[in-house]
């Protein structure tokens, strides 16, 4: 029988996972908030679409890696989107894909 050496052992493995993020902006305010809905208290900000979903996918990599996993808060989304729009926001849906 032949064991596997101890460099292989030692290589971690790694998955990617795809969450839902909502990404708002507002006319009056340059730039992006980025909200992961499914990670209460898990959100970020960029300058532009790309700088915040980028800044949001290392906030949910932080997030997991320091945080325990906790199920998505039902309604979150809905409510998040609600007020932002009540306030004159614009809000897209979008997602990203996390190493993990």
């Amino acid at each position: 029988m032949t064991t596997p050496s101890a460099a292989h052992q030692d290589v971690p493995t790694t998955s990617t996972e795809e969450f839902e993020v909502l990404l708002v902006s507002d006319e009056r305010e340059p730039g992006y908030a980025v909200f992961c809905p499914a990670l209460p208290g898990c959100n970020s900000q960029g300058e532009n679409r790309e700088h915040a979903l980028a800044m949001i996918a290392e906030a949910i990599e932080g997030f997991l890696t320091h945080a325990p996993r906790q199920d998505a808060v039902d309604g979150r989304k809905e409510r998040l989107i609600a007020d932002y729009t009540a306030d004159g926001c614009a809000v897209e849906v979008a997602a990203v894909q996390v190493m993990l």
